[in-house]
């Protein structure tokens, strides 16, 4: 089994909306996004995606596994390979189900104190969330050194 994770390119757009509409995430537009691709013996099996919100600021998201490859490590990998490139951001935001938040808390993600002052476009989504999922979801941030 090899298990790789690269940048998607643009002609992969449909596929990547595909997968973020069978999740019920936002499509991906590729401007101001790292977009990832994870391949498992040469298949798509997963992707995911950073998105700047500006230069020191950027939200991990999207993070979705083909069914038939859950539980190989794909989102692992994905998380990994997006938290690299998020490399040169100061914080990095993500939204993810509750059944997620040890996931991305073993990833040094965890929820903002009360002093922490949250991007006005962080707030917005995630009130959309809170409008338009079943799941509950919890804002989770992370200092990068």
């Amino acid at each position: 089994m090899v298990l790789t994770v690269r940048r998607a390119l643009r002609q992969e757009m449909a596929w990547i909306n595909d997968r973020y509409d069978e999740a019920g995430f936002k499509r991906a537009n590729f401007d101001g996004e790292v977009i990832a691709i994870a391949e498992l013996d040469g298949e798509r099996a997963g992707l995911g995606r950073l998105i700047k919100l500006d230069e020191r600021t950027a939200e991990l998201g999207g993070i979705y596994v083909v069914p038939n490859f859950r539980k190989q490590g794909v989102a692992t990998k994905t998380l990994e390979f997006l938290l690299k490139e998020a490399e040169s951001y100061h914080i990095v935001y993500c939204s993810p189900s509750t059944t997620m938040q040890d996931f991305y808390g073993s990833y040094g993600f965890a929820p903002p104190s009360l002093d922490f002052s949250i991007s006005p476009d962080v707030k917005d989504k995630l009130s959309g969330y809170h409008r338009t999922t079943e799941d509950a979801v919890q804002l989770l941030v992370r200092l990068q050194p």
